[in-house]
């Protein structure tokens, strides 16, 4: 990804698409299923992270708390949860498994946590996978779903939403934009939004990829082409 032309663009995008964003935050203008995707965000991040300290102080409770957070993650999406793989089924360079996340605390290691999976664990979808990350951590690991996909061009690709490298690359651009003054300056609005409408805080990385999952939502197929 081209992080200083993305910047710019997202730079432009973001005066064009504000009202979008507050449309898409306001409950007056939400349907009852983005209503209830905007309030459960806080008990889903809530209770991830409470599964996460009770995992980490017994390791018994682990396989459980795996299971747990991969279903809430997908109870949050418009798909069914088939496979999801603990114990020496997930292959991670470094032999770990999702609830590490919980302990990263910079943007290089959230990469390097990702990409040391060989594939994702959760549905082996980079999708399931990102959600379930930012359950556990959502300062550190955007979200990666179609609508943001096709922000960046790759609609329709189904191998982007499988390939870990791709969302390393996401996860790694997220991190990279906030650098940009403006682009912070424009993340601080969505926060201020997000308090008002929502009634909760968030972070810049969760404002960022709400931003870019609001442009790609309403591109059409001739914009993204």
């Amino acid at each position: 990804m081209n992080t200083e032309l993305a910047i710019n663009e997202i730079e432009i995008e973001f005066e064009g698409r504000l009202q979008d964003i507050k449309s898409a935050l306001c409950p007056s203008n939400c349907d009852q299923y983005m209503n209830h995707y905007l309030n459960s965000y806080c008990s889903l991040i809530k209770v991830s992270q409470s599964l996460c300290e009770q995992a980490i102080a017994g390791s018994d409770f682990r396989e459980h708390a795996i299971m747990a957070v991969a279903h809430m993650a997908y109870g949050w999406m418009p798909a069914t949860l088939t496979k999801c793989d603990i114990n020496d089924e997930i292959k991670h360079k470094d032999k770990k498994t999702i609830l590490h996340a919980f302990h990263v605390k910079t943007s290089g290691d959230a990469k390097n946590f990702v990409i040391g999976f060989e594939s994702s664990p959760i549905n082996g979808s980079c999708v399931g996978l990102s959600k379930s990350l930012h359950f556990i951590n959502p300062e550190f690991f955007p979200i990666w779903d179609s609508n943001v996909a096709k922000k960046f061009g790759k609609q329709g690709h189904h191998y982007q939403m499988k390939n870990i490298q791709v969302f390393g690359c996401y996860l790694d651009f997220c991190h990279s934009v906030l650098e940009s003054q403006t682009v912070v300056e424009a993340l601080n609005t969505v926060q201020n939004l997000f308090c008002r409408y929502a009634g909760y805080k968030v972070g810049k990385i969760r404002a960022l990829e709400f931003m870019l999952f609001v442009i790609g939502k309403g591109l059409s197929a001739r914009e993204v082409s």
